[in-house]
């Protein structure tokens, strides 16, 4: 029993990762290509870009041509540097909820 339990499990595991692979994008051709400013966006534009990437979401709902990732990018630094970025504004998020629980905690808000 325990042992068809597993398979099952297996290969639920299987059609799930195969799932998430049949969503990842393909290889981006303007990789490396200079934008209209004559430059590829890097590190740091990644970094800037990940991290106002929740805004440019929201804005992008409301005004047609808004993307959130560069597509004129150097490759992996790029990349890099968004997940970054992404992970700065998670953070940012976990950051203030903590000191809005302090400070309700200190003022005794409920």
């Amino acid at each position: 029993m325990k042992l068809i339990i597993a398979l099952v499990l297996f290969q639920a595991s299987i059609i799930l990762a195969m799932v998430f692979l049949v969503g990842l994008p393909g290889p981006n051709e303007s990789m490396g290509l200079a934008a209209s400013g004559g430059s590829t966006a890097g590190f740091w534009y990644g970094v800037w870009h990940g991290f106002t990437s929740n805004f440019s979401v929201i804005y992008s709902l409301f005004k047609e041509g808004v993307q959130i990732y560069e597509v004129n990018n150097s490759g992996v630094g790029y990349n890099w540097g968004f997940l970054i970025g992404v992970g700065l504004t998670i953070k940012q998020g976990e950051l203030l909820i903590t000191t809005a629980n302090l400070i309700k905690a200190i003022f005794r808000i409920r």
